[in-house]
């Protein structure tokens, strides 16, 4: 391939796997441990592109970005190594220049696409070939056409929201379609660069078939993007309130398929903090093949992070008691989230729809959740009433616990469905939940 690419990574395994894994692609590689050693060898003879560790024993891997210019005076593009808590360490790294990042654990197929796609970047600008990209304020309203971050044709606007603009977009670099989530940049707010961040760690951590997979991530001219898979198909809130509610033959497939997913954000140490019906897409409209979305409130469970302690984090209707009651909420309180997604599915409504504000808050706080108005399996609704247990303590331990409980069901599901659809149908105005 001709190219050559250096690692700094103080860390002698992951620096050997690395090296090994690019050197089979065919590149050329030259390995440092320390930011002294690297500084030395770089600056004499930059290379293709730099892959740099953040922590390093004698200093930050940030610090050469900006040191190693190639011979045009032109900044060495940079992939950031970082773990999942270094966010504003990888903010910095952006605003030096680094052009991409990879969150640790990461496998090799992962950073040999990202080194592939930004040497190939490299090379279309060197070209001259690479397509303008619009300036960041013009990104939240691109028309049919296009042509953005060197490879993405923007087709339609899939939605719009607080915190970004989705488009449908052809990849120029591998056939099909993504849905490319660009977020609005406020120089003012590093927190939200933060945010986008973080959204896009959880994504690429976590694999599963319901969860929804990152095609591309990149920071282009000061602006954050990623591509995600296209899932076609409504979102559960859709369904539902279009065709009103599911019976349990039809949710057990889906709470099956969210429980997996919901296992998956766990064992990557996170928390979605954001499930509810508008956040599940499902496949073909298909129960059986559900989809989590919408990683922006995603955070380590383990942390504290970038969001005030004492802000109320998700929509409100699908809030965990423990969160309005104490601030607190660990993997149980998506498990509650999700225990009332599926109320909803089984009732064809919220639990409080007629309630607002503080109201609806204190009913959370100190209202138990009554069992759906449809007939279950005696299982079936003893696990339901388990996901949607006031006190955490209560709830299964994990999703994996709940999907064995799921799986260890003998009885027949009733295939009961809840007919009265206050609202609900094609001429429902009613707004989703936010």
């Amino acid at each position: 391939m001709g190219h050559e690419i250096a690692i700094l990574e103080d860390e002698p395994t992951i620096r050997h796997v690395v090296a090994k894994a690019l050197e089979r692609r065919g590149y050329a590689v030259r390995a440092f441990g320390t930011l002294r050693e690297a500084d030395a060898s770089l600056r004499a003879t930059p290379p293709d592109l730099m892959i740099l560790d953040v922590v390093l024993p004698d200093g930050c891997g940030l610090d050469l970005i900006g040191a190693v210019r190639a011979s045009d005076g032109a900044a060495v593009p940079a992939i950031v190594l970082s773990g999942l808590c270094d966010e504003q360490d990888v903010i910095r790294g952006f605003d030096a220049g680094a052009v991409d990042y990879l969150a640790k654990p990461f496998d090799a197929e992962q950073l040999l696409a990202r080194v592939a796609v930004q040497l190939a970047r490299k090379v279309r600008r060197q070209e001259g070939g690479a397509p303008p990209t619009p300036p960041p304020g013009a990104l939240d309203d691109l028309q049919p056409g296009q042509v953005v971050f060197g490879r993405y044709t923007v087709i339609s606007r899939l939605g719009q929201g607080g915190y970004g603009t989705v488009y449908l977009a052809a990849d120029g670099q591998r056939q099909g379609h993504v849905a490319l989530k660009i977020p609005t940049v406020v120089p003012e707010d590093p927190a939200a660069t933060a945010r986008f961040i973080r959204e896009s760690y959880g994504l690429s951590s976590v694999q599963s078939r319901h969860v929804v997979r990152i095609r591309d991530v990149g920071f282009v001219g000061g602006q954050p993007f990623y591509a995600m898979e296209v899932i076609a198909g409504e979102s559960l809130w859709h369904v539902v309130t279009r065709d009103g509610a599911l019976s349990e033959a039809e949710l057990r497939p889906l709470a099956r398929g969210l429980l997996e997913a919901l296992e998956a954000v766990r064992k990557a140490g996170l928390l979605h903090r954001d499930v509810k019906p508008s956040n599940v897409l499902l496949r073909g409209d298909d129960p059986a093949d559900p989809v989590l979305i919408d990683f922006g409130l995603v955070r380590l469970e383990c942390e504290t992070g970038l969001t005030d302690a004492n802000l109320l984090i998700g929509t409100a209707d699908f809030l965990a008691p423990e969160l309005v009651r104490e601030g607190r909420q660990d993997h149980r309180s998506d498990l509650f989230a999700l225990g009332l997604t599926l109320r909803f599915a089984l009732a064809g409504d919220g639990l409080y729809p007629h309630l607002k504000g503080m109201k609806l808050l204190d009913a959370i706080a100190t209202r138990p959740v009554p069992p759906p108005p449809v007939r279950l399996s005696p299982g079936f609704a003893a696990l339901l009433e388990r996901l949607c247990a006031g006190a955490p303590e209560r709830r299964p331990d994990t999703a994996g616990a709940a999907l064995a409980a799921l799986d260890a069901l003998t009885e027949a599901p009733s295939t009961d469905r809840h007919r009265a659809r206050s609202g609900h149908g094609p001429d429902a105005t009613r707004a989703e939940p936010r």
